[in-house]
């Protein structure tokens, strides 16, 4: 009789948990849940992927520092992001969709995703040196993710990239093809030439 209720329990116990990870969007298919478009979601670093209708952007804090009293006690920016009734750090998470959008952190570098497969391929944008008569000029940066949350920056040099791409024959070649010299300048930076290689790497 008493083996019968442990066992009663533990079914219970099982039925509740998984009922639970439903309810939050987690389950083990983590890449299938990231590769729906339409779905937004925040992956944590641990792995753990939970769904929603939305992304909720960090919101600024009340300080107001016209004001500022430092013998009074001020409220810190809430830089958290949630999603349906759960917010996380940010240091807690790999990375989030929305909108149809991936976009993962880098230390404090927000990186859009181009590209998902064995390599991945990321983008983010910095202001240049230089200014125009029509305002700052934004300079691409690119990085690649060979290892989950490994990234890559690509500077002046293709070298480390042509290693990584160059295991497979295809990618390898038209890397060489492209960039002869394996230099590339931030001016001369090319998103398509560099997702042309890793779509041939990820076939």
């Amino acid at each position: 009789m008493l083996k019968q209720q442990l066992s009663l329990l533990l079914i219970i116990s099982s039925l509740v948990s998984c009922s639970e990870m439903k309810e939050l969007g987690l389950g083990n298919n983590n890449t299938a849940a990231s590769q729906k478009t339409g779905t937004s979601f925040i992956e944590l670093k641990d792995g753990t992927v939970i769904t929603g209708k939305e992304i909720i952007y960090p919101k600024p804090g009340n300080i107001d520092f016209s004001k500022f009293d430092p013998f009074k006690k001020q409220t810190p920016p809430d830089d958290s992001i949630g999603i349906g009734n759960r917010k996380f750090a940010k240091e807690s998470i790999y990375g989030y969709q929305d909108k149809g959008v991936f976009k993962a952190f880098h230390k404090t570098i927000l990186l859009t995703r181009l590209r998902k497969g064995k390599l991945n391929l990321y983008s983010y944008e910095t202001d240049a040196p230089t200014v125009s008569s029509s305002g700052i000029l934004k300079e691409t940066h690119v990085v690649f993710e060979k290892e989950r949350g490994k990234f890559i920056p690509i500077y002046n040099s293709l070298e480390y990239f042509y290693e990584t791409v160059s295991v497979n024959a295809a990618a390898g070649s038209l890397t060489k093809e492209l960039f002869p010299y394996l230099t590339i300048s931030p001016s001369e930076m090319s998103k398509d030439k560099l997702l042309r290689i890793v779509d041939v790497y990820n076939q």
